[in-house]
């Protein structure tokens, strides 16, 4: 079958199942108690279902699967590193339906990720050679031990930058459904089509969870959606590893989830600065401090989408040119995200002198 049939009809299973699945979720979480509850550090006032995260796998593996049964290129994929994908994800899946449902300490989660990268290491997913133009073939190995360590924390951070920008409705499966497109476009250009399978899948199952978590959500994604998405991203990455450089095959991901992995790691340094503990969560996250600015839930979310279209551009940019030039586009990236920090930092600063000044006023 046409490779651009399949894809369509991928995405638009995928799509439906998503659909057709997430209320049948919602019902089953409500009925088992697994329930987000409103708290300190979250914005919704009322307990809202969780366990979305359940119906986008259930989607994205079915449509996945209907495409490698229906194109006979992708059986090779199934044989081989995708059944380390799915494994993984079923170690995150378990941990995030028990997290959902009764809560963990932040350590058990950080161990069933790390876990769940064993056995992509396992099924040879791993970072092996970098980008070197001082190489004569263009690249140099990297020690087996630096390339696993490397490997662990690479999956490991994308896995918890989903899970930590999950905190307004429809932000991090808006992000995911936009990066998820740039993949599928650098794949397809690139001839990748095994990556661009995937990720359409990942779009479309997603793209039907929407309709539900959208401003005003009626169900939550839950750590059993954004563990396993930023999972899966990590693994497409590390796949593409093994028919190109590194540097190649994790500059689209890293450009495209740039406010995710930005977040992650500000939030990261900020708790250590401050002496607290990596993993405890706090209200500075990005869209945290849009909302003190006065933006809406749908505001915020609307703004990072066109962060993450015009990053998702950048990305696909960098396939375009030669390699030595991407690196520059990179760092003018970052210098732009640095400036906007700094902006941002500012307009909070503005806006809490005004807010004083008026607290002042009434009193």
């Amino acid at each position: 079958m046409n490779l651009a049939l399949v894809f369509a009809l991928v995405f638009i299973v995928g799509t439906g199942l998503s659909l057709a699945l997430t209320p049948v979720v919602r019902s089953v979480a409500r009925r088992i108690g697994a329930m987000d509850a409103p708290g300190r550090r979250k914005i919704h006032s009322s307990p809202v279902p969780s366990l979305g995260g359940v119906a986008i796998l259930v989607a994205f593996v079915a449509s996945l699967l209907l495409g490698i049964w229906l194109h006979s290129g992708f059986e090779e994929l199934l044989a081989d590193k995708l059944t380390g994908v799915f494994i993984g994800c079923l170690i995150l899946m378990a941990v995030g339906i028990y997290d959902d449902i009764r809560d963990i300490r932040p350590i058990f989660k950080l161990a069933g990720q790390v876990a769940a990268t064993v056995v992509l290491l396992l099924y040879g997913f791993n970072i092996e050679k970098f980008t070197s133009p001082l190489s004569p073939s263009g690249s140099i190995a990297v020690p087996a031990a630096v390339g696993i360590l490397l490997t662990v924390l690479w999956v490991v951070g994308l896995t918890n930058s989903i899970n930590l920008i999950d905190g307004l409705d429809g932000l991090a499966a808006g992000i995911v459904f936009i990066a998820s497109l740039t993949m599928m476009s650098v794949a397809i250009y690139r001839s990748d089509y095994d990556i661009a399978l995937i990720s359409i899948a990942i779009a479309g199952a997603v793209l039907g969870f929407l309709k539900y978590n959208f401003a005003p959500a009626s169900i939550f994604m839950g750590d059993t959606g954004s563990n396993c998405l930023g999972f899966i991203f990590a693994a497409m990455s590390l796949l593409g590893t093994s028919k190109s450089t590194v540097a190649v095959a994790l500059l689209v991901p890293i450009a495209s989830m740039a406010v995710p992995l930005m977040d992650t790691g500000l939030a990261f340094f900020r708790r250590l600065i401050r002496g607290t503990h990596p993993f405890q969560g706090d209200r500075e996250h990005l869209h945290h401090r849009l909302l003190a600015l006065g933006l809406s839930q749908r505001q915020a979310v609307r703004l990072i989408y066109f962060i993450s279209a015009y990053l998702g551009v950048i990305a696909f940019i960098t396939v375009l040119i030669p390699f030595r030039f991407s690196f520059l586009i990179l760092i003018i990236l970052a210098m732009g995200l640095f400036l906007a920090l700094k902006t941002l930092a500012y307009l909070e600063k503005h806006v809490a002198a005004l807010a004083e000044k008026y607290e002042k006023k009434r009193d």
